[in-house]
């Protein structure tokens, strides 16, 4: 029997209360077909649930791929986890991720979030960090508008 690996992917990586996730296993062996059980465990207060027709936390492989939906029920995060259950010719494996799920709607590439092991489990989005950038520059503006104004011989 082959060894395999599992690697698993949500898409998007951070999702909204009552939002869904698109989960996909990627399982590479030796042509691997059958089943991948999903679970997943809250690793910062968040929840899910696996909503029809992915209720019964499985999926069939199709060319060493499969995939279920999930919802975020509340905020927090998520280690989604997907076990392969091995067949004739591959050993069993199994992989994980994280799902953050929050209270906000944003658009967001994986790439420019924070682990949310660093922030408490509550994923931190990229829009706070814009508000503060941006509120940062037009305090900084107004300074030199103002600085600006005062003639130069009253500031001897």
């Amino acid at each position: 029997m082959s060894p395999t690996t599992t690697q698993v992917a949500c898409s998007p990586k951070n999702i909204t209360v009552s939002a869904q996730s698109k989960c996909t296993a990627l399982v590479a062996g030796k042509s691997p077909t059958g089943l991948v059980q999903w679970a997943y465990t809250s690793t910062g207060g968040g929840s899910i649930t696996f909503p029809a027709p992915y209720t019964a936390k499985t999926c069939e492989l199709a060319n060493g791929a499969c995939f279920v939906m999930v919802t975020g029920n509340s905020t927090g995060s998520v280690t989604i986890k997907a076990q392969y259950s091995g067949d004739y010719n591959n050993l069993p494996s199994g992989g994980s991720t994280l799902l953050g799920i929050g209270l906000t709607s944003s658009t967001t590439s994986s790439a420019a979030q924070t682990s949310s092991s660093a922030t408490g489990g509550i994923p931190e989005f990229p829009s706070q960090l814009a508000v503060a950038t941006v509120l940062v520059a037009i305090i900084a503006l107004a300074y030199l508008f103002a600085r600006s104004r005062v003639p130069r011989n009253s500031l001897s």
